[in-house]
């Protein structure tokens, strides 16, 4: 009874914002996977996301339901490293082959890890559709830029910082990057997340992407 009590009380005094808060500092503590500092779920995911590292392979493995990454708010499996000043994420990208058309992987450039943060990302969806997305104020809808492709999809995908212009850079068979689609803009206070996000644009059935060769480099 007693301890019952005491736990309400904790409670209470962590509701609303402040619940939010640790709720965050928390996932700030997370385990590192490969190179990024850790994993969470965004917005409405369940079953819950899992991911791995494989560093034989050199690979990341996402797994994660959740019903898009769009409108006002996200829901993803999200692994990340908090960053800062300008960065480039960037990695070979291989979406599971059956889901919903818009199932999608992208590479992340985050605010914070709230479901409706402002971000930016290299998004690619399970139809082969590209697009450069980003919600430039908190709460606020997404907007992007898309890119559609016949067979085959871009085998790889870059997003760039540069103050606050974001840019998508992709391959599509193994030629030198290039930069394609109008540049957002899109201002992002440091630190910052930069990581992979995983969203099978269906609540009920994960998707499981794998992404490769993945590379996060501090800019000049």
């Amino acid at each position: 009874m007693r301890r019952g009590l005491i736990v309400s009380l904790f409670l209470a005094m962590f509701s609303g914002a402040a619940l939010s808060s640790l709720h965050a500092a928390l996932q700030d503590k997370a385990s590192p996977i490969g190179i990024f500092q850790g994993a969470t779920d965004i917005g409405n995911v369940a079953p819950p996301g899992v991911a791995s590292y494989s560093p034989e392979h050199d690979t990341y493995t996402l797994t994660a339901a959740g019903p898009d990454i769009w409108f006002k708010a996200d829901d993803m499996h999200f692994v990340w490293s908090k960053v800062s000043g300008d960065v480039a994420l960037e990695a070979d990208i291989d979406i599971q082959s059956n889901g919903a058309p818009r199932r999608k992987a992208v590479l992340m450039l985050r605010q914070s890890l709230d479901a409706d943060s402002v971000y930016a990302d290299a998004a690619l969806h399970g139809d082969r559709m590209t697009a450069i997305q980003a919600r430039t104020k908190k709460g606020e809808l997404t907007s992007d830029v898309e890119l559609h492709f016949d067979a085959p999809a871009p085998k790889r995908l870059r997003v760039e910082k540069h103050g606050d212009t974001i840019t998508m850079w992709l391959s599509e068979a193994g030629e030198v990057m290039h930069q394609v689609a109008k540049p957002m803009q899109v201002h992002l206070e440091g630190p910052f997340y930069a990581g992979l996000g995983v969203c099978s644009h269906d609540k009920d059935v994960p998707l499981t992407v794998v992404f490769s060769h993945v590379k996060l480099e501090q800019l000049r």
